[in-house]
This record gives structure tokens, sequence and C-alpha cells, in this order.
């Protein structure tokens, strides 16, 4: 038999343990509430549920669900469009937007990402890149909202500008514009008397890009006024030409059109040209 005192201390002793197992118990239903599966029973009551996710912000649980899905958050680059090719000289500037469904959630990062490095090389919607080298190159755009992330690559091109070839810029220091060669000489060829003249044929070119022409890149030509054109059997950039005068049987002048043209390493051409007489009087008067 207890005596009183011991029965006291047993009451005692149970309810204590009560109090400490009735909490849980409490805690346990009210879980199965919301985690298990809606049974078959008509309840006629609902229960209106919130978790604390941050002392500043509670969300429901339906928005607890998507602020953990990726599918809630996309990403979209608006400029350039890939393929895009530019030149090495641009300055890029590329324009990115996302979509989040979630009503709350994370702070949204935006970073920008260049072939593939883990560097940023810049946040934000808008983004600006210059001097790429030559080739293809791939831009990231990374969008993390806490625990999710998603991206969106594309690829651009970048290419050298193209230089310009200037054409040559030729100069001819002899025979002068207008020249008259007058102190002509003959000489017997094929048993005919021929008049001519010895002409100092000099001239030079330059090119903007290859510089001073050689002489392999200068052609002279020569053409008698109303006959072809041909070129001098002789290259560089100073020799003697000999040019015949008409005969006295025909016009007192000869007119010569004497013409240098240069040819840059580019195939690039140009030319200049001048006139010259050949006066037969002190022969034929």
């Amino acid at each position: 038999m207890l005596n009183r005192t011991e029965l006291l201390k047993f009451i005692l002793s149970k309810k204590a343990l009560l109090l400490l197992i009735l909490p849980v118990a409490l805690l346990i239903i009210f879980l199965a509430f919301i985690l298990l599966p809606p049974t078959p029973y008509n309840i006629p009551f609902s229960i209106n549920y919130k978790f604390d996710i941050s002392p500043e912000l509670q969300v429901d649980l339906e928005n607890l669900r998507c602020i953990y899905s990726n599918e809630s958050l996309t990403a979209t680059i608006n400029q350039p469009s890939n393929n895009t090719a530019f030149l090495a000289t641009n300055s890029i500037n590329f324009i990115g937007s996302y979509s989040y469904k979630c009503r709350t959630g994370n702070v949204i990062k935006e970073q920008w990402f260049l072939d593939g490095s883990d560097t940023q090389f810049a946040e934000g919607s808008n983004a600006y890149l210059s001097d790429l080298k030559a080739g293809y190159h791939t831009i990231k755009y990374v969008i993390n909202a806490g625990k999710i992330s998603t991206t969106q690559s594309i690829q651009i091109s970048v290419n050298n500008p193209e230089i310009p070839n200037n054409a040559p810029i030729v100069s001819i220091r002899s025979p002068i514009e207008s020249q008259i060669y007058s102190n002509l000489v003959y000489e017997m060829l094929n048993q005919t008397y021929k008049i001519y003249a010895d002409v100092l044929f000099s001239g030079s070119a330059t090119d903007p890009e290859d510089g001073n022409l050689s002489d392999n890149s200068l052609t002279w030509f020569y053409q008698l006024q109303g006959g072809p054109r041909i070129q001098s059997a002789s290259v560089g950039n100073s020799f003697t030409e000999r040019l015949y005068a008409n005969d006295c049987n025909n016009a007192r002048y000869a007119i010569y059109s004497i013409t240098l043209v240069a040819n840059d390493s580019k195939g690039k051409t140009s030319e200049k040209s001048v006139q010259i007489q050949l006066d037969n009087a002190n022969l034929c008067s």
C-alpha cells in the first residue's frame, strides 16, 4: 500500500510527463493535416497556414514551392541576336531581361560572362564589351534568385576591319609636260633616214601601304599621236628611250604621250602621263 506522500509523488510525476508529451502530440497532429494527402472524408472546415521564412517575410506554401522551382525563372538576351557579326573596333551593347513568376522571393542578380570565364564582365540588364579579338565569342547571361538560377547564351563573331588599299602616287620627273625636243639627229635605218631624239624617262611611285615602290612595280609606255600605245622594253625609274620624229615629208611636230604606270602589292594601279613634242625643223628646214 502506498501512503499519501508516495501517491502524491506518483501523480505529480505522471502529470509532468503529460505536460511534456502533450505539445509533441499536438505538433504531430498539426503536421499531419498539412503534409498528408487529402482524405476522402469531407471535413467541414479549412486551415489557413503560413510559414515563417525569415523574420522580415512570410510566404504561403504555394509561393514557397515557386521560389525553389527553376521553372519559375527565365532569362532572355534581347540584344544582339544570336550569330550577329561585329567589327573589332565596335563597342557592343548587350541587353537582357528576365521573368520571375513568384509573388515574393529572393533578390534577383543579373550577371554577364564571356567565353566560359567564371568572372563576370558586367552586372545588370545592360552590358558593354569593346576591343574583342577577332573570332567567335560566347556570351552568357545568368539570372540568380536565391536557390535557383537560369541562363541564356548566344554566340557572336568579331572580324578585323578591312584596311583600305589606296592607289600609288606616281611622279614623272622627266620628260616634263609640254617639253619640246628640237635638237634632233638622224640615222640610217633599213635604208631610210630616221629622225629621232633620245628622251630620258625618269620617275617614281610611292604607296600609302607599301611605301616606295620598286623598279619592278613601274612600267613605262609611249604613244605617238594617232598610233598604238607601246610598252617600253626598259624597266626602272630612270633610262633613255629612243623616240622617232616625223620625216621631212610630214608634219613638223611629232606629239608623244609618255605614261608611267605603278602597281602596288595588292594589285592597285595608278598612272601619270605627260605630252612632249619632237620638232624636226633643225633637219628639215
